[in-house]
């Protein structure tokens, strides 16, 4: 039975706060996965979706179809992963390629399973954008929530102070 999985990043420019989130599907099953990191861009947080979905998987040889709103992630494991490889993962213009790391591990993940990675446009994966957009702002609704002062008075001990 295939395992559907559509993914989605997100990163707020300005902070460099993202966001992943992943909804796979098999048959009745359904599970969500989402992720937060700072420091990040978009593009880290939309190959972290695919990597972490890939991750939950309990058993290899799995056939999956990932979806994606993604160019760089359709792209890159469609069209260029083969020539990262053949290249020692660099650029046609022996440079690094960005994101080395990601795309390894990702590569280490779809050599054991049988993965489609299949381009959808934005409005067709809307429940993954929800989700990934939703866990890049909670926390960052948390932190701006003023922070109280906690007090603890303990009863009965003569000796209590504030510092306690």
């Amino acid at each position: 039975m295939t395992i559907t999985i559509h993914t989605d990043g997100s990163c707020e420019t300005q902070t460099r706060i993202g966001a992943y989130a992943a909804i796979l599907q098999c048959g009745e099953h359904h599970r969500e996965i989402t992720g937060r990191a700072e420091d990040v861009t978009v593009n880290v947080m939309e190959l972290t979706a695919v990597i972490e979905a890939l991750k939950v998987l309990k058993t290899t040889g799995q056939t999956v179809q990932v979806f994606t709103d993604s160019n760089y992630v359709a792209k890159g494991v469609n069209d260029w992963m083969p020539d990262w490889i053949k290249r020692g993962w660099k650029t046609a213009r022996n440079k690094p390629i960005a994101n080395a790391e990601l795309w390894q591990t990702l590569h280490g993940l779809l050599d054991v399973h049988e993965v489609i990675v299949s381009w959808i446009p934005r409005e067709q994966n809307s429940d993954a954008d929800k989700l990934a957009q939703a866990a890049r702002t909670s926390k960052l609704q948390a932190d701006e929530l003023p922070q109280p002062d906690c007090h603890l008075l303990i009863a009965g001990s003569r000796d209590a102070t504030a510092e306690m």
